[in-house]
């Protein structure tokens, strides 16, 4: 079972109130994550997925650290930050609000750089 299967698993599980089955499936996915972190793996990727995991175990300064790393690494995902379910719980916090807004801001300015130089 992949690891995006059982974040999803556990999604649908918390939605239905099963809170023990959705913790094993997030601990199962975030015990893999440390270990990749651990052995040097740097990817936005790797730090959105943790920060999706601490969400929905409701430890949303760790999720919001993660998110702020994967931000840093190239992470752009903003729209489906806003509309997928992981991140509801981060929804809240200005600091959630304000990373947003800043990956938002950056992706406009590379949209423009892009339509206005056909170079690119």
């Amino acid at each position: 079972m992949g690891t995006s299967y059982r974040v999803d698993l556990a999604t649908a599980e918390l939605s239905l109130g099963e809170r023990a089955e959705a913790g094993r499936e997030l601990d199962i996915v975030l015990a893999m994550l440390n270990r990749m972190i651990a052995a040097g793996v740097e990817r936005y990727a790797t730090y959105e997925l943790r920060a999706k995991v601490y969400a929905l175990k409701g430890r949303s300064d760790d999720a919001m650290r993660d998110l702020d790393k994967a931000a840093a690494l190239g992470w752009h995902r903003v729209w489906w930050a806003r509309h997928e379910p992981y991140f509801a719980g981060l929804e809240s916090r200005g600091d959630y609000q304000a990373l947003l807004t800043r990956v938002a801001a950056s992706d406009e300015k590379l949209i423009e750089r892009v339509q206005s130089d056909p170079a690119l």
